[in-house]
C-alpha cells in the first residue's frame, strides 16, 4: 500500500486563517514530482503556488477550485508511490457550491478586508484632521527631477508624499507606533504601506525602512510592489510589518476622503487629487495646484494637537520640496 501524504492548506502569514483553491494543475491519478506545483492558492493578498512535498500520484482532491478551506485542512491526498492499476479511486472532486442570483460568496481577500476594517472601527477611536497643500512647487520640483533621471525612472507625487511622511514620522515617532494592552509599541523602522486597489479588493504592500531611502529608491520600490501586487506575485512579508499607511485616490478625481486605519497602525493618510484652483496669496488671487490630505488617527495613540502638528510638517515638506532630496 503506497504511503498517503496529505497536501494541506499552508499558513503563509500569522494572520492567515483560510485560503481559497484557485486552480488545480493536476487531476486525480496524475503523477507528480517533488517540488512540482500542484495547486494555486489565493490568500487574502496574493495567489501562491503550492508545491508537492513528495513524488508520487495525486490520489484524491478534497477541496475543488472555487472552495475555501481553513489553514491545515487537507486539500488532497498524494500517494508517495504510483497508484496500482486496480487501485479503487475515491478522488472525485467535491462539487463547488453554487451561489444563487442574490448571493455572491466573498473571496478570502474581501473577507479579510471586512474583518480588519470592522476590527479597526470597533477598537480604534478614529478622528480626522484635514489640510490643503499647495503642490505648485512640488509639481515643478518633480518635473525637474524627472528630467535628470534615467529613462524609465520617474518620481510620482505619491513618492514625494511617502518621503514627506517618512521625514515627518522621524519628528513625530508616535505615528510609527501602535496601541497594545495599554502600552504604545514603537518601531525603529518606518515601514510605509501604500494602498493598491485590485479587482478582488484592497492590498497594502509595504516599503520598508523609508527613513533610509531617497526619492529614487522609494520610486523604484513603489513601482515594483504595485506591479507585482497586480500580478499576485507578492510574498507574505511584503504586505506585513507596515507601521503607517497612505491611500491615494487622486487618480480617480477624488477631492478628499477619509480612510480606515489599517490595524495595528496608528494612522493612515488619505490623499485627493492635485487640482488647479484660485487661491489668495499676499492679498492677491492667483492659480495654484492644490491637494487635500486627511489623516485618520487612533485617539488612543495621538491627540488632536499631535495630529495637527504632524500634518503641518507633512504640508511644510511638500510645499518646500527641496527638503525631500536628502
Amino acid at each position: 500500500m503506497p504511503a498517503a501524504v496529505n497536501l494541506q492548506m499552508p499558513q503563509l502569514d500569522e494572520e492567515m486563517e483560510e485560503g481559497m483553491v484557485v486552480r488545480w494543475l493536476k487531476a486525480a491519478g496524475d503523477t507528480i514530482t517533488r517540488g512540482e506545483v500542484v495547486v494555486e492558492i489565493e490568500t487574502d493578498k496574493a495567489i501562491v503556488d503550492l508545491e508537492s512535498p513528495v513524488s508520487g500520484a495525486l490520489r484524491s482532491i478534497h477541496i475543488p477550485a472555487g472552495r475555501s478551506a481553513s489553514v491545515g485542512a487537507t486539500l488532497g491526498v498524494i500517494y508517495a508511490d504510483e497508484l496500482a492499476p486496480d487501485e479503487p479511486s475515491d478522488g472525485a472532486a467535491l462539487s463547488a457550491a453554487v451561489d444563487d442570483e442574490h448571493s455572491i460568496a466573498l473571496s478570502p481577500m474581501r473577507r479579510l478586508i471586512a474583518a480588519r476594517t470592522s476590527r479597526s472601527m470597533r477598537e480604534a477611536p478614529h478622528f480626522y484632521v484635514t489640510t490643503e497643500i499647495d503642490m505648485t512647487r512640488a509639481t515643478e520640483f518633480r518635473r525637474e527631477l524627472n528630467r535628470e533621471l534615467p529613462q524609465g525612472v520617474r518620481v510620482s507625487f505619491n513618492d514625494l508624499i511617502i518621503k514627506a511622511c517618512a521625514l515627518a514620522i522621524e519628528k513625530h515617532p508616535a505615528f510609527n507606533s501602535h496601541y497594545q494592552d495599554n502600552r504604545l509599541v514603537s518601531s525603529p523602522h518606518v515601514n510605509i504601506g501604500i494602498a493598491v486597489a485590485l479587482d478582488e479588493g484592497l492590498i497594502i504592500p509595504v516599503i520598508s525602512d523609508c527613513q533610509n531611502r531617497d526619492l529614487v529608491n522609494i520610486s523604484k520600490a513603489s513601482r515594483d510592489l504595485i506591479q507585482r501586487a497586480h500580478g499576485g506575485a507578492l510574498t507574505p512579508s511584503e504586505y506585513a510589518g507596515g507601521t503607517f499607511a497612505i491611500s491615494n485616490m487622486g487618480m480617480y478625481d477624488v477631492d478628499m476622503f477619509t480612510a480606515i486605519i489599517y490595524p495595528p497602525n496608528a494612522a493612515v493618510l488619505a490623499i485627493g487629487s492635485v487640482k488647479e484652483k484660485p487661491v489668495v496669496k499676499n492679498h492677491e488671487i492667483t492659480i495654484a495646484r492644490m491637494m487635500k490630505a486627511t489623516i485618520s488617527i487612533d485617539h488612543r495613540v495621538v491627540d488632536g494637537a499631535g495630529g495637527a502638528r504632524f500634518l503641518h510638517d507633512v504640508k511644510r515638506l511638500l510645499e518646500h520640496p527641496n527638503t525631500l532630496k536628502d
